[in-house]
């Protein structure tokens, strides 16, 4: 039996906890060893904020739910790792331009989606093209769409 770091215990964490949250094990594509740092929070010694090797922030740890909020580094990095349409909310070219630029995607703009996604879930917005241009949270079921 090794001992490991409390760096690398954390590092297997997030690994595990993306690899439950999304999937497809990309765990190990998002967080590879000695390529991430963190930044903890003060009150609860538990990484808040994760970063790659650029200093760019992959993921934010939801201390609520446990859950990885994804950044555009690793919206980035899971656009390329997970063949579509996994993961992903395809929008039209007008909202496309808009979500690029942060607004909100609307339901009758939706082309397709994941019907394997649920309520809550972390998706990618992309054009018709696959380009992405967001990351979001889905608030309305697939069925719904």
């Amino acid at each position: 039996m090794s001992i490991i770091d409390e760096k690398e215990f954390f590092r297997l964490m997030l690994v595990n906890i993306a690899n439950y949250q999304f999937g497809f094990s990309v765990g190990e594509k998002l967080f590879p060893p000695g390529e991430v740092s963190f930044v903890f929070s003060k009150f609860f010694n538990r990484p808040k904020q994760i970063l790659n090797s650029c200093g760019e922030t992959i993921a934010t740890l939801d201390s609520a739910t446990g859950t990885l909020l994804l950044h555009r580094a690793g919206a980035r990095t899971l656009h390329a790792e997970v063949m579509p349409p996994n993961i992903r909310v395809f929008v039209n070219d007008e909202s496309y331009t808009f979500a690029r630029r942060g607004h909100n995607v609307f339901c009758r703009h939706v082309i397709k989606v994941d019907e394997n996604l649920r309520v809550g879930s972390e998706v990618l917005v992309v054009n018709s093209n696959d380009e992405l241009a967001a990351v979001g949270k889905l608030v309305v079921p697939p069925s719904a769409i």
